[in-house]
Order: C-alpha cells, then sequence, then structure tokens
C-alpha cells in the first residue's frame, strides 16, 4: 500500500476455489502491541515530549495489574525508550494520563472502524482489527500524516479504449503534525553544551561540496556531532536559527530515506578522503 492508499499486493487465502474468505480484510485478530503506536501518538499529539521520563516498574495496588514481557523493566525512562522497548506498564500508564476517549479518536481519524474497547486494557491491543485496517492506519503515521481510504482500482477501460470510471481522490487534511516533538528539539539545542555541534538539512542551507564536507568534519575537531533531518513539513525555523550550520544536501527534493542515505555515504566518502582510501576517486 502506497501513501495515497493503492494496494498493490493483497493476499486473502490459500486458494479462491477452496475458500472465498479474504483474511486480508474479513479476518479481524487482536492486534496486540501494534496498538501502542496509536497510544503514544496521541500523547504526542497532546503535547507529551519523547524525552519525558515514567516508571517502567510493576503497576501494584489495583484491581489490574498488567506486567512488561519477560517480567524485566528499566526504572524511569524515557517515552521513546518505553516505545522501543515495548513497555506494557508505560504503555497502560500513559493510556490514563492522556485518555482512553482520545485515544480512540485518533484511532478513528486514521480510519479504524472497527469496536474499540473502552477498558483498562485497551493500549495492551485487545481490540480486533483486519489486517487492511492495521496497515491503512498507519499509512499517515508512516507517510505524510494523511488519513487513506485504501483502494485497488484506479480506473476501468472499455475494450474501445473509453473510460467507463475512474476513482476521484477524495480531499485529504492532514491530521498528524510532524512538528509534535520540535519543541524537544529546540529546547535540546538551547540547552547544548560548548563541544556540541548541531548541523540541520534543509533545502535553503549552504551548498556544500563533498571536499567543503571533509573540511568541516574533520578540520573542526568536534566531539560530538549532530545532524537533523526534517519532516515532510520540513525544520521549524527556532530550530534552524538555533542550529550551529544549515546545509542544503541538493537543490532537488529528496525523499528523507535518500537524504539519509546521500549523507551517510558523503560522511564516509569524506573520512576516505582524510584517510587516503581509493574509495574516492577524483
Amino acid at each position: 500500500m502506497n501513501y495515497e492508499g493503492a494496494v498493490k499486493a493483497m493476499k486473502g487465502g490459500k486458494d479462491w476455489n477452496l475458500s472465498k474468505f479474504n483474511r486480508a480484510t474479513q479476518s479481524k485478530r487482536q492486534v496486540g502491541s501494534i496498538f501502542k503506536t496509536y497510544v503514544y501518538l496521541a500523547a504526542l499529539n497532546k503535547g507529551t515530549s519523547i524525552n519525558q521520563t515514567m516508571l517502567d516498574a510493576p503497576i501494584v495496588g489495583q484491581e489490574w495489574s498488567p506486567k512488561n514481557f519477560g517480567n524485566k523493566y528499566e526504572g524511569r525512562i524515557s517515552i521513546k525508550r518505553a516505545f522501543a522497548k515495548s513497555s506494557n506498564v508505560i504503555a497502560v500508564k500513559l493510556s490514563d494520563i492522556v485518555g482512553r476517549d482520545l485515544i480512540i479518536e485518533e484511532v478513528r481519524k486514521l480510519g479504524v472502524t472497527s469496536k474499540i474497547p473502552n477498558e483498562l486494557s485497551m493500549p495492551l491491543g485487545v481490540a480486533e482489527m483486519s489486517l487492511l485496517e492495521v496497515v491503512g492506519s498507519y499509512v499517515p503515521i508512516c507517510g505524510e500524516g494523511k488519513p487513506i481510504i485504501p483502494y485497488g482500482i484506479e480506473e476501468i477501460n472499455l475494450r474501445n479504449g473509453d473510460r467507463f470510471w475512474k476513482r476521484e481522490k477524495p480531499e485529504r487534511k492532514k491530521i498528524i503534525s510532524y512538528k509534535i516533538n520540535n519543541k524537544g528539539i529546540e529546547n535540546r539545542l538551547v540547552k547544548k553544551k560548548a563541544n556540541e555541534c548541531f548541523v540541520s538539512l534543509d533545502e535553503k542551507g549552504e551548498h556544500f561540496s563533498t571536499e567543503d564536507l571533509k573540511v568541516f568534519l574533520f578540520n573542526n575537531n568536534f566531539k560530538n556531532l549532530k545532524f537533523i533531518v526534517g519532516s515532510t513539513d520540513g525544520i521549524q525555523k527556532g530550530i534552524l536559527e538555533k542550529s550551529n550550520k544549515v546545509i542544503s544536501l541538493s537543490k532537488m527534493t529528496l525523499t528523507h530515506s535518500f537524504a539519509l542515505i546521500i549523507l551517510l555515504e558523503q560522511i564516509y566518502r569524506s573520512a576516505t578522503i582524510v584517510s587516503n582510501h581509493p574509495y574516492h576517486r577524483v
């Protein structure tokens, strides 16, 4: 499925003649930890910082006490770390702070229509959804922040070439703001240490050649160098102003995946130039 909702491939079963039941669209299963993404999304949209800390420890003294997988706990950790390790207890605690009604509202915005039980275990994925629903709900999270309606047919043409039907693109409004984490980054820039250098990548930044990058990286004796790659909305003005350097990889628009690959390759190439490695040939 792409960011527009076009389903590129689907397998609903082994043999249509044996079973007409489409397991991708008709079968529903409990989604488990997949649901935690919705919990954290609601929290971030509400203003929670990924650097905020919570106690990853057993919940005691309550009627229901969820446990982490393997009974492993890490004490006080950041929201970011809790999401990475898929902490059950923090997902439940966070849902209490954010509010289960708000979480359900966020899930609906993502296009999920299945019943979402409004109960304590909701953040651990007791809701049952189809595979198509789950994939479709993740598209705006991974893509442009806009909800989609999954579809499999773009248009239907007759044998003589006349168009019989064409899909009309629905209006899609952005429901996820990728600026929700930027405030935390801006605060981090304000508190940066003397040996830290933050470099933001922006299309309006200074254009560097490979040689320029090599000089910048290896002639400044940086102890702690960090690169900031913006979202589809770009990098906020406050972050750009507080960055030590703003550079542009190209005048062309690049996807973030390509931007990261190009950046890593150029850093590696710069290092090979310094070490006289044959990788870089001039």
